[in-house]
């Protein structure tokens, strides 16, 4: 251990610099299950310590071909039973946007869609398509007091549908706009197994 250590002596402080190295927590998911679509597999890629400035700007934070340093989540999954059943999803979160303060911002999005092709040498003629996207804002309060935040996230659904007898709408396109807002207060001493504070959310 070598600290940098750097006095400010116009205000009486001190800068101490430590030379740290962040541990690898990505993560790779297999899956198979079993539901109404019959056997689905899925396969997912999370990455914890993502940086999206270091993929437009070639540096040494590179692991593994992927971009480190920012603490950014970016992840993404797909999945399908291999003939009329497939998605896919994409997610990525900033929790401090503009590496400044600790403002979250996060975006989502989805496509999926299910047919009655039920191999792969045929044509499906009736179908079940969705798609949507969300896109969401959060900020540390300081009133009434530092354990609340806020969290805004605005999204967009669109539903197509041909010759879909499961739902009111059997032919055409729905669409759906929503808000969600959300105010917490959490004073809890860890995320997992917490021995104190408390936690009430409202949305």
């Amino acid at each position: 251990i070598s600290p940098d250590v750097k006095p400010d002596y116009s205000n009486g402080t001190v800068d101490i610099n430590w030379m740290l190295e962040s541990k690898n927590n990505d993560q790779v998911e297999f899956s198979l299950g079993y539901g109404q679509t019959g056997v689905i597999g899925k396969i997912a890629l999370k990455f914890t310590n993502f940086s999206m400035y270091n993929l437009f700007h070639k540096s040494d934070n590179y692991r593994a071909f992927i971009p480190q340093g920012d603490g950014q989540t970016f992840s993404i999954s797909g999945q399908t039973n291999g003939t009329y059943y497939k998605a896919l999803s994409l997610s990525f979160t900033d929790p401090w946007l503009g590496g400044r303060r600790p403002n979250s911002f996060s975006i989502s999005g989805y496509i999926s869609e299910q047919n009655n092709a039920y191999y792969v040498w045929q044509n499906a003629t009736m179908y079940y398509r969705s798609m949507g996207i969300a896109m969401g804002l959060g900020k540390r309060l300081q009133w009434p007091d530092p354990y609340f935040t806020f969290y805004g996230e605005l999204g967009y659904q669109r539903y197509g549908l041909k010759g879909w007898d499961s739902f009111i709408l059997s032919n055409g396109n729905a669409n759906t706009l929503s808000l969600k807002l959300v105010v917490q207060r959490s004073s809890v001493d860890a995320p997992f197994f917490s021995r104190s504070g408390s936690e009430f959310t409202v949305s």
